[in-house]
């Protein structure tokens, strides 16, 4: 009976969420390689050619380009990485609400490089991604329909896993070989079934990390699990570069404190000893307010695991200094929701698995659908041949 139930909800979810499911893997797998795509499509951009004889530009030299070329730049953050990379510098949005925008930046001159090409094409995945594009954008109801979804993405992973695994379980070639020699729905349970089995673990992931954005309750009730504390939100997938933040004063209130991050750099170079993958500095938003960098050391286990540092303005002198390593198991843990959610946690091959697992979500739909309009076949031939027996 149980078996029987599972299956029925199994079906029913799969045919109706699927489709939802089928758009959010695919759009999920164009978002795994999208600085790979990126880069490949901005060279000159995203990539900037190494100088061996030109010094980069201080963060301080960078925010004086800037404004060299456009006085009323608004500057609040400006972003530094290792070479071969450009630089950035984060406008405030205008009225101090929303996200401001962020400028690229050559290293070497402090020109701007432009717009990289076919942003506006990730951008409008990522919206598809997390509320489909529906009215009322991240806080609407395309939202919850995600998050609802994904809920049943979990449970058909693990009715899936049930439902085979009482019966198959000693058969091997069964669990994790599909039959291709084999026709109509009987190949379509094998390519559903198997394929099911291989990725059932990193939809599992998936499912359990992409809740974080679907639903407050569930990520503040990880935030305490994990590190006692209330939830900080972090970037979502997809999100803009370093630099890029809120940080504008609203109308009306006083400018920024002028101050030049000259000192805050000759610290942060004592600290890092000149090796950084990115450094983002946030300029203060008042007086008495700190230079705020966020660091992501060399050989970082991943793109969240970043350095917290706080340094006087006016000195340099370290107010802090939160280092990723320092943190607990389950602060790790809640700074690498993203990267298990993107797969990058495990470096290029995850991303290359969960990219390839996500682009399978269509696959299970169809098969789904077909094997569901084969059974309705299958059982509408039953009764005919009932209905065609005659009358004893």
């Amino acid at each position: 009976m149980l078996r029987w139930v599972l299956f029925q909800l199994h079906w029913i979810f799969g045919i109706t969420a699927g489709l939802v499911l089928a758009l959010v893997g695919l759009t999920g797998a164009f978002l795994s390689f999208e600085d790979d795509i990126l880069e490949w499509m901005n060279p000159g951009v995203l990539t900037v050619a190494v100088r061996e004889d030109t010094p980069l530009l201080t963060p301080q030299q960078l925010i004086d380009a800037v404004k060299a070329a456009d006085p009323a730049a608004n500057i609040n953050a400006v972003t530094v990485a290792e070479p071969g990379h450009p630089a950035s510098v984060g406008l405030a949005p205008a009225g101090g609400q929303g996200r401001g925008r962020q400028v690229l930046l050559d290293p070497y001159t402090g020109a701007a490089l432009g717009e990289p090409t076919g942003r506006g094409f990730f951008q409008f995945s990522e919206q598809v991604h997390r509320w489909l594009v529906m009215p009322g954008g991240n806080q609407g109801v395309g939202k919850m329909i995600v998050g609802v979804s994904t809920i049943i993405l979990i449970y058909l992973v693990l009715s899936g896993l049930y439902l085979r695994w009482p019966l198959l379980w000693t058969r091997l070639r069964i669990w994790l070989k599909p039959n291709f020699k084999a026709k109509g729905r009987a190949l379509w349970w094998s390519i559903h079934a198997v394929f099911g089995t291989w990725v059932l673990a990193l939809y599992l992931v998936m499912g359990l990390t992409g809740l974080w954005w679907s639903f407050e309750w569930y990520r503040n009730g990880a935030s305490l699990l994990f590190t006692g504390k209330p939830a900080v939100i972090q970037q979502g997938p997809g999100g803009g570069g370093p630099g890029g933040g809120r940080g504008g004063n609203a109308d009306g209130a006083p400018p920024p404190p002028a101050v030049s991050l000259d000192p805050a750099w000759a610290s942060f170079l004592q600290i890092t000893g000149g090796a950084y993958q990115t450094a983002s500095f946030t300029l203060p938003r008042k007086d008495g307010d700190p230079v705020a960098v966020r660091l992501l050391p060399q050989g970082a286990a991943h793109e969240r695991a970043t350095d917290q540092i706080k340094l006087d303005p006016a000195t340099g002198a370290v107010l802090s200094h939160e280092r990723f390593t320092d943190k607990t198991t389950g602060e790790h843990i809640y700074a690498s929701v993203f990267p298990l959610h993107s797969g990058s946690y495990f470096g290029f091959i995850g991303v290359l698995l969960w990219g390839l697992a996500s682009l399978m979500m269509p696959v299970f739909f169809v098969t789904g659908w077909l094997l569901y309009l084969g059974r309705r076949k299958a059982k509408a031939k039953r009764l005919a041949r009932l209905r065609a027996q005659p009358a004893e």
